[in-house]
């Protein structure tokens, strides 16, 4: 990724920090908690943080009522404590048109949670956005499996917008079930993918990822 600066020091300084964002939550709170206290890190993953030897400025883009953000950024919390010198800040995505337009999905849509890693200079690392790209394809077969079982319904397979309103409870229920028996597994492929992300941004010093290819480490 090219070197841009793209926001402030100052800029930067005046997000929230994680338990400053979630004590100002106005909505979901309890589900970013219970999501943060039900998660645990695998050693090796909390091992991989641990040796990142550089510092990282990471900049977060959210909102209270974001799905996404409520199941992937309570893990992400886990992550920051084990990297131990991530500098976190949190910003509403809604307030901040000028940092929502820095980092669009697909270069088009304002989709959050946003996470930029940047370095000490603020240039860019590496960023997420969303939600891991494995999810999507899951997200595309859950639809076509309401699709299937209730294929009686004459308005299953349009736009949440066009369904009827029980065909759309139907549906809000199926999704949100679906989501509920997969939420530790896409949680897992969020780690996996902001460990590569830095990986191949060869954010790993030299000596860390010596000593992790070690055996028994």
């Amino acid at each position: 990724m090219a070197a841009t600066i793209t926001i402030s020091p100052e800029r930067f300084a005046g997000g929230m920090r994680i338990k400053e964002f979630v004590k100002s939550m106005s909505k979901n709170r309890e589900v970013f908690e219970q999501n943060y206290a039900d998660f645990t890190l695998r050693e090796d993953d909390a091992d991989f943080l641990r040796r990142l030897d550089r510092k990282l400025n990471i900049v977060v883009l959210t909102e209270d009522w974001c799905g996404d953000a409520l199941r992937y950024l309570p893990v992400f919390a886990r992550m920051a404590e084990a990297a131990g010198r991530w500098e976190v800040r949190l910003f509403r995505r809604d307030e901040n048109p000028d940092l929502a337009g820095l980092w669009l999905k697909e270069g088009k849509y304002r989709a959050i949670p946003v996470i930029a890693f940047l370095g000490e200079d603020m240039s860019d690392i590496a960023c997420f956005i969303e939600k891991p790209a494995a999810v999507y394809s899951e997200d595309k077969y859950a639809v076509q499996a309401f699709i299937k079982q209730h294929s009686e319904l004459p308005d299953a397979e349009l736009p949440t917008s066009q369904m009827s309103e029980q065909t759309y409870e139907l549906y809000a229920n199926f999704i949100r079930q679906f989501r509920a028996d997969n939420k530790a597994r896409w949680q897992q492929w969020f780690v996996d993918e902001i460990r590569e992300k830095l990986e191949r941004a060869n954010y790993v010093g030299t000596d860390s990822v010596q000593a992790m290819s070690q055996p028994g480490l």
